[in-house]
């Protein structure tokens, strides 16, 4: 009996040492190049922004079977400036901050859609007495935005991955809409401004080993050592 269980602990130590975890199937994503954006007011500005292809060649080599599965936007480095227009028809003083907020549309050239983000808030200080308008600082900023919506699947992700250095049309006009909060005014944003920077993000699934490949061939080479040393204790105990 004893044999027997030293046989099968044997048997189980050299199995499982050639034994080594299946690939495991992640997501991620890859940031593509930048383009920069200018809006004041609430008219639309026709351009057409372009971006970095998805790369292979940036991903690393321990990434394998690497699937691009589509595409969102996110917005970087942006910053609301300019002035906001406020009128004070209440008859009592109305102290700041004026709290406001814009929303960034664009419109998408691979289809008759646009992406709306998520709203930036942006604010002014000041006092205005009653029956007094003025033009107050406005600031505010982000960064980080990404469009709420979930990301575009791709059907046939060939024509975004090559070539990587060919920038990608994807934009072709944007505009801001703009609203005020509080407290209770009259406000106009004609000379209200927002910048900042847009990219794409390419999300993609890949495969990577849990364990590099030398590893399971030496714990063989260590099981089996081991297998014909516990042989020869049992061949001398029989």
């Amino acid at each position: 009996m004893v044999t027997t269980r030293l046989l099968l602990a044997a048997g189980a130590l050299a199995a499982g040492v050639l034994w080594a975890p299946a690939a495991q199937a992640l997501t991620t994503t890859q940031t593509s190049s930048s383009s920069g954006f200018t809006v004041t007011g609430t008219s639309p500005v026709s351009s057409t922004l372009g971006f970095s292809r998805f790369n292979l060649n940036t991903i690393g080599d321990e990434k394998v079977n690497v699937v691009l599965l589509g595409y969102d936007y996110i917005l970087t480095d942006v910053n609301v400036s300019g002035v906001i227009s406020v009128f004070n028809n209440n008859a009592s003083t109305i102290n700041g901050p004026f709290n406001s907020q814009v929303v960034l549309n664009f419109d998408r050239l691979d289809a008759n859609s646009n992406i709306a983000f998520n709203p930036i808030s942006a604010t002014a200080a000041g006092s205005l007495s009653p029956g007094s308008s003025a033009n107050l600082p406005l600031t505010g900023s982000a960064n980080g935005v990404f469009s709420p919506d979930p990301y575009i699947v791709l059907a046939n992700p060939t024509p975004y991955t090559a070539p990587p250095s060919t920038p990608l049309p994807s934009l072709t006009s944007y505009q801001a809409s703009w609203s005020y909060l509080s407290p209770p005014a009259l406000t106009g944003f004609a000379g209200s401004t927002v910048s900042g920077r847009i990219a794409v993000r390419w999300h993609y699934s890949y495969d990577i080993q849990t364990v590099p490949a030398p590893l399971p061939l030496l714990g063989a080479g260590v099981g089996f050592a081991f297998s014909r040393n516990l042989r020869r204790r049992i061949r001398g105990l029989a």
